[in-house]
C-alpha cells in the first residue's frame, strides 16, 4: 500500500516539473522573440482615459443645445396606426394673446399669424382648470393631433422684475416673525428659569 502510494507520488511531481519547464520555456521563447503579454487595461490609466473621450457621446441633456422658448419653433411628427391609417402629431410654442372659455389664441414663435385652438373640455376638468389659469403673455406649447388642439402646457416661466421683488419681501416678512418668535421663546424661557430660581430660595 505504502509502495503504491510512493509510486503516484512521483508520477505527480513529474508531471509538476514538467508543466513548469514548458511553461518557462514559452515564456522565454516569447520574450526573445519579441511579443510581450499586454497587462489588462483598467481603465485608470493613460491609454483608458483617451478611449473615454474618444468614446461618443449618448444622447442626453449634455449634448443638447440649450435654446430659450423664443427660438423653438416646434414641428410635426407623422405616424401609421394599425389601420395604416396616417396621422399628424404638431406642436406649437407661443405666446397666449387671449382666453374665451375653452378657446385659446397663441402667437407662434415662427411668426406665423396667430392661431386659435378650441379644446374639448366636457370630461376633461383637469385641462378646463388649467385654460382656466392662463394668462395674456404666458409661454404655452400646444399639441395638435391631425389639426385638432389636444393639450396645452405651460412653458417655465421667468419671473418679472416685480414677482422677484415680492417674493424676496415676503421672504424678509417670514424671517422677521421666525426671528422674533425665537426671541419670544429665549424671554420666556428666562423668565421662566428665574421664577424657578426664586421659589427654590
Amino acid at each position: 500500500m505504502n509502495s503504491t502510494i510512493k509510486k503516484i507520488t512521483m508520477v505527480g511531481l513529474g508531471v509538476a516539473m514538467v508543466g513548469t519547464i514548458l511553461g518557462t520555456t514559452l515564456v522565454a521563447s516569447a520574450q526573445s522573440s519579441g511579443g510581450s503579454t499586454p497587462a489588462p487595461n483598467q481603465g485608470g490609466g493613460a491609454q483608458g482615459q483617451q478611449q473615454r473621450q474618444e468614446r461618443p457621446g449618448r444622447p442626453g441633456d449634455d449634448n443638447r443645445p440649450k435654446i430659450a422658448f423664443e427660438n423653438q419653433l416646434g414641428g410635426e411628427r407623422r405616424y401609421k396606426d394599425a389601420d395604416g391609417k396616417v396621422h399628424t402629431v404638431a406642436t406649437i410654442p407661443g405666446a397666449v394673446v387671449s382666453v374665451s372659455g375653452s378657446t385659446v389664441v397663441v402667437k407662434p414663435n415662427d411668426g406665423s399669424a396667430n392661431k386659435s385652438f378650441t379644446f374639448t373640455t366636457t370630461d376633461n376638468q383637469r385641462l378646463a382648470g388649467h385654460i382656466t389659469s392662463l394668462k395674456e403673455g404666458d409661454k404655452v406649447v400646444v399639441r395638435t393631433l391631425d389639426g385638432a388642439a389636444k393639450s396645452i402646457h405651460k412653458a417655465p416661466q421667468r419671473p418679472s422684475a416685480d414677482e422677484i421683488k415680492e417674493r424676496v419681501d415676503k421672504a424678509k416678512e417670514r424671517a422677521d416673525e421666525m426671528r422674533k418668535k425665537m426671541e419670544e421663546r429665549r424671554s420666556n424661557r428666562g423668565n421662566s428659569g428665574a421664577t424657578n430660581t426664586g421659589t427654590n430660595v
